[in-house]
């Protein structure tokens, strides 16, 4: 990360007395999983962050990029993250981003923002587009850091005592998400949970592991969902012989189109699907209510008949 110079820090102090400015100045200190659940709760992207602290005035977050951003979008996004992490927490100064892809594990972009950055961008207009042209985006296809970071998953060795079986459970669930997902939070709790073994009733052990599995499920879920939307990127899909397949040839073109486009498609194929299934099994009344609605969602035309 840049270190901030003497006048840089002036400036950014000196400007905190601007009316204009949106940063708030209310003291607070946060742990780096509280700023993450800020972030998150703010819905600023699709995918769950993770941020740690590398200094007391300095962050650094996880998220992974949206498939199709480019280079402008994924700015945007860190000068947001910035924003509200530095409005949480105004002694925060620095907030470097690191975006991966789940498609490619080795993947690493990198921008760093100061609150200087963030400042400007507020202001819009001239300002916002020649911080976003000044911001760098780092990119390379290094070594996995969150496997590399947190390698010593693979090696550990769930502590005996209560709850064992669901303590290894969770474990394993955490050990799959590593080259998929930032599991620096989801890591950190269950190493707590594993050394307060000796000073929590079992009841309160359930209860911080309930939280954690519920964690890990949303991490499961965005995973899920990131990987049903890069199939349905594809291009590929067919209406079988059957049943009306002129009118289904004709939704599949429509949906291979989109995709083509770079479109989500993976909800609408799945409807899609559904209808195949009642074309095949010859059940015209539920065939015809799935393409009429086919039909309306892709904003084609009603069927006529050939």
């Amino acid at each position: 990360m840049r270190k901030l110079n003497s006048f840089a820090a002036c400036v950014v102090v000196a400007s905190a007395i601007v009316p204009d400015l949106f940063l708030p100045q209310p003291a607070a200190a946060y742990s780096g999983d509280e700023l993450a659940a800020i972030v998150n709760k703010a819905k600023l992207m699709p995918y769950q962050v993770s941020v740690r602290f590398a200094d007391p005035t300095a962050v650094h977050v996880w998220v992974y990029r949206v498939p199709r951003a480019q280079e402008k979008d994924c700015k945007i996004d860190a000068v947001l993250f910035a924003k509200t992490i530095m409005a949480a927490d105004p002694k925060i100064l620095i907030v470097e981003t690191d975006f991966r892809l789940l498609q490619d594990k080795n993947y690493l972009g990198t921008i760093e923002v100061h609150a200087s950055d963030v400042q400007k961008f507020a202001r819009g207009g001239e300002n916002a587009a020649e911080l976003l042209a000044s911001l760098r985006f780092k990119q390379s296809r290094a070594a996995n850091q969150v496997a590399a970071d947190y390698g010593s998953i693979s090696n550990y060795a769930v502590k005996n005592g209560m709850r064992k079986i669901q303590r290894t459970d969770l474990y394993t669930k955490i050990g799959y998400l590593v080259d998929k997902y930032p599991v620096e939070g989801l890591w950190k709790k269950f190493m707590a949970i594993e050394n307060s073994l000796d000073t929590v009733s079992e009841n309160q052990l359930g209860s911080q592991m309930d939280e954690l599995r519920e964690e890990i499920n949303q991490a499961q879920n965005q995973v899920t969902d990131q990987q049903q939307r890069t199939l349905g990127r594809r291009t590929d899909l067919w209406a079988q012989p059957g049943y009306a397949i002129h009118r289904r040839q004709r939704i599949v073109q429509a949906i291979n189109d989109l995709a083509a486009s770079g479109r989500d498609v993976y909800k609408v194929q799945a409807k899609y699907a559904t209808a195949e299934q009642y074309a095949r099994l010859r059940d015209t009344v539920h065939a015809d209510v799935a393409m009429d609605n086919l039909e309306i969602e892709l904003n084609l035309p009603h069927y006529k008949g050939d």
